[in-house]
């Protein structure tokens, strides 16, 4: 046998290719099968998440415990990493089965759960609506702190939820009935929609996908005949004489703010004032300037002398249930003293706007005075620019 060249060996040297980690392909793929599971897992209204530590898959999130604590805490699912790489199925099957596991006990399951047997519910298994109201609340405040915004963001969706008959079995179907009873490409609408789904993903219950369709993509505000200006003025100096709600309502009309803004409102003497906006979600509110509009009447309405059911005067003393309660109030106040005009308070924050076009304050500047965007101001009043313009040429051709 010819013993093997150099050059040879070379060449068969060079036809080793690096070996690729096949460890470093296999974490790849599991990566995206976590990703894509936890999707599946969130569309069906299960909130914690499946994590790989070390070779292993855990649920992560903050479960309640036997004794009633809640607790943010890892839990094996008893299954390798590795069994995405031949069966993706079983892993969602066995996130499924442990938060079914929750449901049953009302509590996060002992150790080793997944060794028990454990019958997981049948799609056809019913559940009544005030049933799956009570599973939607502890769903909701799962790892929640108990704040004034959080409850009021539960009241407003158990309020929608009130709409349905308790004792009915909760299906796909009765949710439809009921978005349907809402106005098309209303806001009310949208809220339904939101809300149902997201009662029905919580109990598992399938069809969910009819609510697609009906959901709102063409939300307009709502069309409004701005009140005449004179007579509205008139009301507002007769108005203003009012001990309880008298200043609130002269200041809502010259400085065009929001209601529960008013209660915050802090006069300037340049003629400008700063309100606290309304509460986002986990902030604080801010303070924002406005503009007196007409100006001369912060003196002939005697503003400076403020007097008003309650005063905000930092943002942490902001309230926003007791906000909405007074502006409540104040409304009903509001229907007993107008008289003949179609008055709301919202109209009467409209007004300003409708000044601010006729008197040519730049539309930018308006709805940052308003606390308004851009887009959401032109699209609320532009039927009142329109007329400006239209009532510019006719002028001008006169």
């Amino acid at each position: 046998m010819l013993p093997i060249q150099s050059g040879q060996q070379m060449v068969n040297a060079g036809q080793r290719k690096p070996k690729v980690s096949d460890d470093a392909l296999s974490v790849d793929l599991q990566d995206k099968q976590l990703k894509l599971l936890n999707e599946n897992l969130l569309q069906r209204g299960i909130f914690f998440k499946v994590v790989r530590i070390r070779k292993s898959l855990f649920a992560r999130g903050t479960f309640l415990l036997i004794d009633g604590t809640k607790q943010r805490k890892r839990v094996s699912l008893g299954l390798k990493a590795a069994t995405f790489e031949k069966d993706f199925a079983l892993v969602e099957e066995r996130a499924i089965q442990f938060h079914l596991q929750i449901r049953k006990l009302g509590h996060l399951p002992a150790k080793d759960w997944w060794m028990q047997k454990f019958e997981p519910q049948k799609q056809s298994f019913k559940i009544l609506v005030k049933e799956a109201v009570v599973e939607l609340e502890k769903n909701f405040w799962l790892g929640k702190t108990k704040t004034s915004a959080q409850s009021n963001t539960w009241n407003r969706i158990n309020c929608e939820l009130k709409k349905l008959p308790p004792g009915a079995e909760l299906t796909a179907d009765l949710l439809v009935a009921h978005i349907r009873e809402t106005p098309e490409n209303s806001n009310s609408r949208v809220k339904a929609c939101q809300y149902y789904k997201r009662l029905g993903r919580v109990n598992s219950i399938s069809g969910l996908e009819k609510i697609d369709p009906l959901q709102a993509v063409d939300y307009k505000p709502e069309k409004f005949d701005a009140p005449d200006e004179e007579h509205l003025q008139d009301l507002v100096e007769i108005l203003r004489e009012d001990e309880r709600w008298g200043w609130c309502f002269a200041a809502l009309y010259v400085y065009g703010c929001r209601p529960s803004e008013v209660f915050s409102l802090q006069l300037n003497k340049d003629g400008t004032g700063r309100v606290l906006t309304i509460k986002g979600k986990n902030k604080q509110p801010t303070w924002r300037t406005c503009l007196a509009l007409p100006q001369h009447c912060v003196d002939s309405l005697n503003l400076q002398e403020v007097s008003r059911p309650w005063e905000v005067l930092e943002p942490k003393e902001y309230d926003s249930k007791r906000a909405r309660e007074l502006v409540n109030q104040w409304g009903k106040w509001l229907r007993t003293k107008r008289g003949h005009m179609e008055l709301t308070l919202y109209l009467v924050r409209h007004s300003w706007a409708v000044r601010s076009l006729r008197r040519n304050i730049q539309t930018k500047l308006a709805a940052k005075c308003m606390g308004n965007s851009v887009g959401e101001h032109v699209k609320t009043y532009l039927c009142f620019q329109e007329q400006k313009n239209v009532a510019e040429i006719a002028a001008k051709l006169s």
